[in-house]
């Protein structure tokens, strides 16, 4: 342990489950989730023990003087600022302020930032921090996709947060030019493989006496319109099942951003169960895995894996039942 380490009076590791005690969402679950996504760029890895699932982050550091936005200087349940290092992931960062409230038999984590970042605010009696609306999606089980918060979202933030000095970063309008990015580059898709469609028509109308070449010709100038439709139809059906429902988990399903090469499927033992384990390759080389154990009903999770086989090789993207962690998939969607 380092001097410096030594130095700090308080060190806590916080064990933050989704559920809390009485049963209920619990909100400094879906806060230390957003705060890690936003403020810092990490997915917190989440984990499980006989209470459910929980993240789990390590402080120390020293108690201010002077309290920060969220504390109260005395009483029970008191919050306390202080100053030192937060542990996510195994990641140390150094520079932060974080929010204790004092329960008297136990500490609970408020909050936390990086110093040099806007700190929450305090607007009357109400405390404003610029992950509020993602808390409340994740609480309603229709998080947006963490990838996107821990990156380009994360990025912007940390620039704005430089460039402007205050905490007017909204997440909201973040996603409203997102989703008209996502939008635009569909539309640009469909008619690019309209452009190919009527391509391949011509191909083959053009082609009267055939000789053995000019037959091959045509056949591959059929194929190429039928594989042009059929990825049409794709990205067409795929737009529509962004965001799907399953009626028998009530659960939103949310499809990553990511577009992957899928290299290959097979089945494995994770948890005591068959599970499907798919290998997906990103644009830059980087390897990761995800896995699925839910359909066990005889023939069903067989289906999947079939379906998951016939797509080793193309691109696709995936997408996730709301509140569990981008290692498990559900649906597979094909992308051009």
């Amino acid at each position: 342990m380092t001097a410096v380490e030594n130095a700090f009076s308080f060190k806590e590791t916080f064990r933050l489950h989704d559920v809390n005690g009485k049963g209920d969402n619990n909100y400094y679950y879906h806060k230390t989730n957003m705060n890690s996504q936003l403020r810092y760029g990490i997915i917190l890895a989440t984990s499980n023990d006989n209470k459910g699932e929980f993240v789990e982050i390590h402080v120390q550091g020293n108690r201010e003087e002077v309290n920060r936005s969220h504390a109260q200087t005395h009483g029970y349940g008191s919050k306390h600022s202080y100053r030192g290092s937060i542990t996510l992931n195994g990641r140390v960062f150094k520079d932060n302020i974080f929010i204790i409230r004092d329960e008297g038999s136990y500490n609970k984590l408020v909050t936390f930032w990086p110093e040099d970042q806007v700190m929450d605010q305090k607007v009357g009696n109400k405390i404003v921090a610029p992950t509020d609306f993602l808390i409340n999606l994740s609480k309603e089980g229709r998080p947006v996709d963490p990838n996107i918060v821990a990156g380009s979202m994360h990025d912007a933030f940390v620039e704005f947060s430089e460039q402007d000095g205050n905490m007017y970063f909204k997440p909201e309008v973040f996603m409203s030019k997102w989703d008209e990015n996502i939008k635009a580059q569909m539309k640009r898709d469909m008619e690019q493989l309209q452009e190919e469609v009527y391509v391949a028509n011509e191909a083959a109308y053009v082609a009267k006496e055939e000789t053995a070449v000019e037959k091959r010709a045509r056949k591959l100038a059929e194929e190429g319109e039928a594989e042009a439709k059929a990825q049409l139809l794709a990205i067409q059906t795929n737009e529509k099942n962004a965001h799907t429902t399953s009626a028998e988990t009530g659960k939103n399903s949310v499809r990553h951003d990511e577009v992957y090469t899928l290299i290959k499927s097979e089945v494995v033992t994770q948890y005591g169960k068959n599970t499907i384990e798919i290998t997906l390759e990103d644009a830059f080389g980087s390897i990761t895995t995800s896995w699925n154990n839910w359909d066990q009903i005889p023939g069903r999770l067989m289906a999947k894996l079939t379906q998951a086989n016939s797509l080793v090789g193309r691109k696709v993207q995936y997408d996730t039942w709301g509140g569990f962690s981008p290692k498990w998939f559900n649906n597979l969607y094909l992308v051009k």
